[in-house]
């Protein structure tokens, strides 16, 4: 159902964004066995725009603001288990301040739920989140979020390649290594080294699977989770460069919009795979979007080997703190093992909020990938793209 908003001629100069507003509703029922009881029931979204209430039987489980990151609601609460259940989601496109600060006629703003919905189920003791930093030197680096007590419980993690399914070894020629996890509420961290590693780059972006197993106190696995990264090292240095397993960079690339003429904002994998593919056959290595773009498009850049700057959404305007840190943590959270994703875009030009500057390296811990404002020379890097004759022209001359 789409109900858009009114708005009078007579000040249509005032209110002519109505024009473009509208409220959607979207109801399904679901049916939820018994066997989900003592787990965890998640509603995940890609993406809404742009501000989505869910409710579940008629309540109200979660609000989000935002419309091209990440969220989940857990709902579990809220079901009734072996019967039918209601679960009903509200998107206002409503475009504030707050929620998506852009021009509806440069932009073009969409209602709607226009990525994909899935349920997740898992158990009591499960991992919420894990960061994966795989360098070209072999070594990994992984952090691993869990909820539940996870006391007496153990990870254990194997890597093998993705084209052949041959299992990589350590140094010490394990195919598998693990460790205990730390207590509820903190982090797991570790660090081993595998041999026979074939780095990532844009000529050949070689790919693996790491397999994450939790184990609970009895050795039994009860949650697994599968991740493709590659084996690279992306490095900052000032007035030099972007540099790739020890190589400097040349970034050619060009911006790209999640945009189909007969799906708006809705895209698919074959068409992330259509335009990825157009992009290397016009010689460029490089891509960048103005919000975070449908995981399967990285998923294309991982696989094709583009490398992606991967920024905030937002146009000329920046978000307020407390909204963009939220925005932020959603995006760094989905896209941080991605081994195309090369640098992090505090917004577009003049979208800055320097509070959330430090956040990008807070959830990128390992990494910590740089951090650009387009169309400026920030942090050592200068990304001003539309030079004019005499840019650059006192830094030769003083």
């Amino acid at each position: 159902v789409n109900l858009p908003h009114t708005w009078n001629a007579k000040d249509m100069q005032v209110k002519a964004d109505a024009f473009y507003e509208g409220v959607g509703y979207y109801r399904k029922t679901q049916f939820f066995g018994n066997e989900l009881k003592g787990k965890r029931v998640f509603l995940r979204f890609e993406g809404v725009g742009a501000n989505t209430e869910v409710y579940v039987n008629g309540k109200l489980v979660g609000m989000h603001r935002g419309a091209y990151s990440a969220f989940a609601f857990e709902i579990g609460t809220a079901l009734k288990l072996g019967a039918e259940n209601e679960i009903m989601v509200k998107a206002d496109n409503a475009s504030r301040s707050d929620v998506i600060p852009v021009n509806h006629n440069l932009f073009g703003v969409y209602g709607g739920i226009y990525r994909p919905v899935w349920l997740e189920v898992v158990p009591d003791v499960s991992m919420e989140h894990f960061i994966l930093d795989a360098r070209a030197d072999g070594s990994l680096r992984a952090s691993v979020r869990t909820a539940g007590n996870a006391e007496g419980h153990v990870l254990a993690v194997s890597i093998r390649g993705l084209k052949d399914g041959k299992p990589l070894r350590t140094l010490q020629g394990k195919e598998q290594v693990s460790c205990p996890l730390a207590t509820s509420g903190r982090e797991t961290e570790f660090t081993c080294k595998w041999s026979d590693v074939k780095v990532w780059n844009t000529e050949a972006p070689e790919l693996y699977v790491a397999r994450l197993e939790l184990k609970d106190r009895s050795g039994n696995v009860i949650q697994v989770r599968e991740e493709r990264i590659g084996f690279r090292t992306i490095e900052f240095f000032p007035q030099d460069g972007i540099y790739l397993n020890g190589t400097r960079l040349i970034v050619k690339g060009i911006n790209r919009h999640s945009f189909s003429v007969d799906g708006g904002r809705t895209t698919s994998a074959a068409m992330s795979r259509q335009d990825a593919l157009l992009i290397k056959e016009m010689n460029m290595n490089a891509v960048r979007s103005h919000y975070p773009p449908d995981e399967h498009f990285l998923d294309m850049c991982d696989s094709l080997g583009l490398v992606y700057i991967d920024e905030l959404s937002g146009w000329h305007g920046r978000y307020d703190t407390e909204t963009g840190a939220r925005l932020i943590r959603e995006m760094v959270e989905r896209d941080v093992n991605h081994p195309s994703v090369i640098l992090w875009s505090n917004g577009n030009e003049g979208g800055w909020n320097t509070d959330n500057d430090s956040l990008f390296c807070k959830y990128d811990k390992f990494q910590r990938r740089h951090v650009i404002h387009p169309w400026a020379d920030f942090d050592g890097l200068d990304t001003h793209h539309y030079p004019a004759y005499l840019t650059g022209v006192a830094r030769f001359t003083n």
